[in-house]
């Protein structure tokens, strides 16, 4: 049988270490930890309260057929023939950021109205 000789004994428990902070690390990191737990709230700060927006009339009392009137030169002015190629089938107007799509239309007959939806594929969704 081999002999083992051992000439200290081992430590249970490993030596310990000392960790220290410096006090600027320590102050920034609890100024990352505020500015982290404040982020949510100044989407609060950076907007108006709601009684300082003015009210709008949103709701005037304007009959559909004055807006009719006054939408349709104007939208036929702006997506005519001449400022869309005849095969242009959409255009972005950078102006008013708003998009125009052009395509036919098929308007069933008055009887098959009800059930012209119902034959479509897109009305299983």
């Amino acid at each position: 049988m081999v002999r083992v000789f051992v000439r200290a004994p081992v430590p249970d428990t490993p030596a310990s270490f000392l960790a220290t902070y410096h006090r600027l690390s320590v102050l920034v990191n609890v100024g990352f930890a505020l500015n982290l737990a404040t982020t949510p709230l100044m989407a609060y700060v950076a907007e108006p309260y709601p009684w300082g927006i003015p009210l709008q009339n949103t709701f005037a009392d304007v009959p559909y057929d004055a807006l009719d009137a006054a939408a349709a030169p104007m939208f036929q002015g702006l997506y005519n023939n001449m400022t869309m190629a005849p095969l242009e089938w959409f255009k972005l107007d950078l102006a008013t950021l708003s998009y125009a799509v052009r395509y036919t239309l098929v308007i069933p007959p008055a009887d098959e109205f009800v059930s012209h939806p119902l034959r479509q594929v897109n009305a299983l969704v």
